[in-house]
């Protein structure tokens, strides 16, 4: 995270305490940090929960306790509501499940999930016409009063228009740019993402992927958006993404998968503040109460199986970027 705020992220509903005020720290009293973004039809549900802290010692130092960034008890629960009741809930436990902690100690307890999920009880259907809202509420040791966000749960997948699911080839060298277009609504996060699959031989031969994203908050308007694919750009990231070795005899490309990510307008709220610094100063977009962080819902579509013609193939073979990921050139 940007520096000020050595912690995770933490969840809970309201949608009128989105703010950008934050009461700072004192040593009695740490704020729940929560980063929650959930899709309602997913198999499990993830949430990462950390707290501020401070004192008169190095942060990088004060980072590797756990009892300095991590609750020793904590209640995380998941509801769901209609018409002012609540029609279900869910609650989580700890798990091992987490990104890499970098210079905050590696002990578990700041990551927590659940496989009791909404399908379980709802099914495959549209959500947004059964749950008017969602909440989180997260209740802390030492601390009365529970942190709290909710957001609606309008939300579906992103409709791709093009390439259509017929168009397989992968042409980026052809006379009429490669693009991906599809609907979006300009209050959404969109996010394009890329996956390669290939079959990578040194002692016995592998299937692997390389996956890797393309652009971040993509600035959409109402309506159909293309998002163009530029030939430079998505082989420096591919080689940027996909390390070579010496143990690699060759790699032969199998397909190619793009997926378009959304998420709600909290999450393009963040992404905004989060990553735009400016000369007042930095805030952090906030939609808890009693607490700090980011609660939102996500969904994707995606185009499967890709393949690239020859001149693409080519490239990935032996352009500058990719010249040393030996890649067969068929």
């Amino acid at each position: 995270m940007k520096t000020g705020y050595l912690a995770l992220l933490i969840i809970l509903f309201e949608v009128s305490s989105c703010r950008n005020d934050i009461e700072l720290y004192t040593e009695s009293s740490a704020i729940p940090v929560v980063y929650c973004i959930i899709n309602p039809y997913d198999s499990v549900y993830r949430i990462q929960l950390t707290k501020t802290f401070g004192g008169d010692t190095s942060a990088a130092i004060l980072a590797q306790d756990p009892s300095t960034t991590m609750f020793d008890h904590v209640d995380i629960t998941l509801e769901a509501w209609k018409d002012g009741y609540r029609i279900w809930n869910t609650s989580f436990e700890p798990t091992e499940y987490g990104r890499n902690p970098g210079f905050f100690t590696s002990a578990p307890g700041s990551a927590f999930e659940t496989t009791n999920v909404l399908t379980k009880t709802f099914g495959l259907g549209t959500q947004s016409q059964i749950i008017d809202y969602y909440r989180l509420v997260v209740n802390f040791e030492n601390n009365p009063e529970a942190a709290i966000s909710r957001i609606s749960s309008s939300i579906s997948s992103p409709s791709i228009i093009f390439p259509t699911k017929g168009l397989k080839e992968f042409k980026l060298y052809d006379s009429i740019p490669y693009y991906v277009e599809f609907l979006s609504r300009e209050q959404y996060y969109y996010e394009l993402r890329l996956k390669l699959n290939y079959l990578e031989q040194s002692e016995n031969v592998v299937e692997k992927y390389c996956e890797f994203g393309y652009r971040y908050n993509i600035p959409v308007e109402n309506g159909p958006f293309r998002q163009e694919i530029k030939p430079d750009k998505f082989f420096r990231l591919l080689a940027e993404n996909l390390k070579d070795s010496v143990k690699v005899l060759s790699r032969k490309f199998v397909s190619l998968d793009l997926y378009i990510y959304m998420g709600s307008s909290s999450v393009k709220n963040y992404f905004e503040t989060y990553y735009s610094d400016n000369d007042h100063g930095y805030k952090l977009w906030n939609c808890f109460s009693n607490g700090i962080g980011l609660f939102g819902l996500r969904a994707s579509s995606s185009l499967v199986g890709l393949r690239m013609d020859q001149t693409t193939l080519d490239s990935l073979s032996m352009g500058r970027y990719t010249k040393g990921l030996k890649f067969n050139r068929w």
